[in-house]
C-alpha cells in the first residue's frame, strides 16, 4: 500500500515538472496545459466558444474550429487576417479582421458572421481596422477599431456610434445590452444602454473580462491588473511585474484574463528576460490570492483565453493553441 501511494506521489511531481514553463514556475495549478494538435501554424490571436465541443480560434493562418474531438480549418470568406472572434451561440459567431491591403498597409476592415450553417460577409460602417467584437444578442453587437471608432449592429445593419475617443481600442466586453466596457490606449469607456462615457484610464489596456456588473477585470501595461466591484476600480497584485534577477530585470506583461467564476481565474501573457522576449506566463486566482501556473516550456506569448468550464480552458498563443484540462 505504501509503495502504491509513493508511486502516485512521484507521478504527480513528475507531471508538474514536465509542464513547468519559463522560470520553472511552481504553485497550485488546477489544470495541466498542453499544446493542442491543430492546423494553426503560426500566431493565434483570438479564441471563443459556446461549449467544450464548439470552440473557434483565429490567427494568421485563418479560422479554426474544435468539435470536441479535433481541430479543423474553416472556410469563412476571409482572404487575409482574421484577428478576433466572438461566439455567443453555435448559430451566432462573429469574426473581425482585415481583408486585402489598403494604401496605408493596414487592410480593409472585414466582418463575417456564422449562422450555424454558412458564413456571410457583412458591410463594415468604417474603413478603420477592427480590433474586437462582442454581443449580448443577435440584435446587439459591438465592434471596436484601431482609431477609437465603435460600430453597432442592430440585427439588420451596422452603424457608427459616438465613442468619445480616437485612440486604439483593444478590448470590449459586457454583461448586457446596458453594461458594456471598451478599452485601449489610455482609454476606458462604458456604455449604459444609451451612450458611451469616458472613465479615467492613464494606462494601456489589453484585455477585459468579468462575471457580473460588480465583478469586472482589466489587464494592461505596465503589468497592471485592475478589478471593478460595481462602484470603483482598484489595483490587484497578480504575480506579473518587474522582479529583480541576478542578470538584471525580468519583465512580465499580462494580455488576457478569463475565469469560470469570481474565485477561479486565469491571467496570461508574456515573460521577458535580459536577452529579450522569452515565453508564456500564466497565473491563477483561487478567490484569495494569485499563484504562478506551470506552463509548457518554450511556449510563446499568450494573447487570448477562453473556457467552457473550470476544467476546460483554451489559450491562444503565438505558437498555436494550448488546452488546459485536469490531469487524468
Amino acid at each position: 500500500m505504501k509503495l502504491r501511494v509513493l508511486a502516485r506521489t512521484l507521478s504527480a511531481v513528475l507531471t508538474i515538472a514536465i509542464y513547468a514553463g519559463c522560470g520553472d514556475s511552481t504553485g497550485p495549478d488546477p489544470l495541466v496545459w498542453t499544446l493542442a494538435a491543430s492546423p494553426a501554424d503560426g500566431p493565434v490571436t483570438g479564441i471563443s466558444g459556446t461549449s467544450s465541443s464548439d470552440v473557434w480560434a483565429v490567427g494568421w493562418d485563418g479560422v479554426f474550429h474544435f468539435n470536441g474531438a479535433t481541430w479543423s480549418k474553416a472556410s469563412t470568406g476571409f482572404g487575409q487576417a482574421p484577428t478576433h472572434v466572438w461566439a455567443r451561440t453555435p448559430s451566432d459567431v462573429w469574426i473581425v479582421g482585415t481583408d486585402g491591403i489598403m494604401p496605408d498597409g493596414l487592410g480593409f476592415p472585414t466582418i463575417v458572421h456564422y449562422n450555424g450553417t454558412v458564413w456571410s460577409i457583412t458591410e463594415s460602417p468604417t474603413l478603420d481596422v477592427l480590433t474586437g467584437i462582442w454581443s449580448s444578442s443577435g440584435s446587439d453587437v459591438w465592434a471596436i477599431s484601431h482609431s477609437g471608432e465603435i460600430a453597432h449592429y442592430d440585427g439588420t445593419s451596422w452603424s457608427r456610434d459616438a465613442s468619445q475617443t480616437n485612440v486604439w481600442l483593444k478590448a470590449i466586453w459586457g454583461t448586457s445590452a446596458s453594461d458594456v466596457w471598451a478599452a485601449g490606449d489610455n482609454a476606458l469607456l462604458h456604455y449604459d444602454g444609451s451612450r458611451w462615457s469616458k472613465v479615467s484610464s492613464p494606462f494601456q489596456v489589453w484585455g477585459l473580462w468579468g462575471t457580473s456588473p460588480s465583478d469586472v477585470w482589466l489587464v494592461g501595461f505596465p503589468e497592471l491588473l485592475l478589478h471593478y466591484d460595481g462602484s470603483a476600480w482598484s489595483s490587484v497584485a497578480s504575480g506579473f511585474g518587474l522582479p529583480p534577477t541576478t542578470l538584471g530585470w525580468n519583465e512580465s506583461q499580462p494580455f488576457a484574463i478569463w475565469g469560470s467564476s469570481p474565485s477561479n481565474l486565469w491571467l496570461a501573457g508574456k515573460e521577458e528576460g535580459p536577452v529579450g522576449e522569452c515565453c508564456a506566463k500564466m497565473t491563477h486566482y483561487n478567490g484569495t490570492s494569485w499563484s504562478d501556473v506551470p506552463f509548457p516550456a518554450n511556449a510563446l506569448i499568450i494573447t487570448a483565453l477562453w473556457g467552457s468550464s473550470a476544467s476546460d480552458v483554451w489559450a491562444a498563443s503565438r505558437d498555436g493553441i494550448y488546452h488546459g484540462t485536469h490531469a487524468r
